[in-house]
């Protein structure tokens, strides 16, 4: 089995999480729910006010998102380690709602009558810009929850949670820690699964993240037992997929690897054939043939997925209905293409 490409690796990257926002391509907005964040020519990231999204909200994550791009100039070995496992385009966009969830949460609760004092501090440290001095807060004021009984349990992971969303943008380690301390508190929670996997590939803990993302497909498939028809949970099992097949890739088991993503490709497949006028799941089955393609030794099966993809792809911009950062990738691969012809 072939090792992944480092050309094609770059196309599969195709925009990595917000902390290597600085080696992608330039986009136009994306929209995540709640604020949008554009990049610029330089590579640098732009918080825009959104219906959902108020001023105050869109100041705090781009000063936290310019923070964050500094912090990743002066590590650039995180960056290369993180440069080694190919990243869903989605981890952007999540990574972007998680931090404004977090700035947009952590200010509504410190108006709420039962707010404790460490949480007050760190709303109002964050509205003064001082985000390290709100992550101490939110600390405290999660460990004084954790500690008080398990009732207060569902709380402190939440202000876990937001911790480790600001902590992302400045120290991953830490943020890992605390993403783990709310995954402690909720061991089941898919989406905590899933943040605490990210983080752990973020810096370098291929293993960990591993274990992590086989027990978010083992929540899933529980999911799918007591409703095997969901289309979001067959979704979320072909996520579970892809993301372990990353990283076994990333560990140099292609073999393995390729099992992962065929597994994730077939119930794309299924999904997109149910619903073929659902551009979320067309985007997600090009992804899929990508990858299946780029570490498939059949070079007629090779060939056939990456045409597949990119007449689909081109077909959805066409019609108007690839998002922005979908757009960008589909150009990283016709101009892979270019140099690299396909066979027809």
């Amino acid at each position: 089995m072939r090792k992944l490409d480092p050309v094609y690796l770059s196309l599969l990257l195709s925009l990595a999480p917000t902390w290597l926002l600085a080696a992608t391509a330039p986009i136009s907005a994306i929209a995540t729910g709640d604020c949008a964040v554009a990049v610029n020519a330089s590579g640098q990231a732009v918080v825009t006010i959104t219906a959902s999204c108020d001023k105050q909200t869109a100041a705090t994550v781009q000063k936290l998102l310019e923070q964050q791009a500094e912090q990743r100039r002066k590590n650039a070995q995180v960056d290369k380690r993180q440069n080694e496992t190919a990243q869903d385009v989605s981890a952007l966009q999540r990574q972007i709602a998680d931090l404004t969830a977090a700035v947009k949460t952590i200010a509504a609760q410190a108006q709420q009558a039962d707010a404790s004092s460490a949480q007050k501090q760190a709303a109002a440290n964050l509205r003064a810009g001082k985000p390290d001095l709100a992550i101490v807060q939110l600390g405290l004021a999660a460990d004084k929850e954790a500690a008080a009984s398990t009732s207060k349990a569902q709380n402190a992971a939440a202000l876990y949670r937001q911790q480790a969303a600001l902590l992302a943008t400045r120290d991953v380690k830490q943020a890992l820690a605390a993403y783990q301390k709310a995954l402690a508190l909720e061991p089941g929670d898919y989406a905590t699964l899933w943040d605490t996997g990210d983080m752990a590939v973020a810096v370098g803990d291929n293993a960990l993240a591993l274990k992590l993302y086989q027990q978010m497909q083992q929540v899933v498939e529980q999911a799918l037992r007591e409703t095997p028809h969901s289309p979001r949970w067959q979704r979320e099992l072909s996520v579970c997929h892809s993301k372990i097949g990353d990283i076994l890739q990333a560990q140099g088991d292609g073999a393995a690897a390729l099992q992962s993503y065929r597994a994730s490709l077939a119930i794309r497949q299924k999904l997109a054939a149910q619903d073929p006028g659902n551009a979320l799941w067309q985007v997600d089955l090009a992804k899929s043939q990508i990858k299946v393609a780029n570490i498939e030794t059949d070079a007629a099966l090779q060939n056939k997925l990456r045409n597949q993809a990119l007449t689909t792809l081109q077909a959805l911009r066409s019609a108007g209905k690839l998002d922005a950062a979908d757009r960008a990738w589909l150009e990283k691969l016709e101009a892979f293409f270019a140099k690299n012809p396909l066979k027809p």
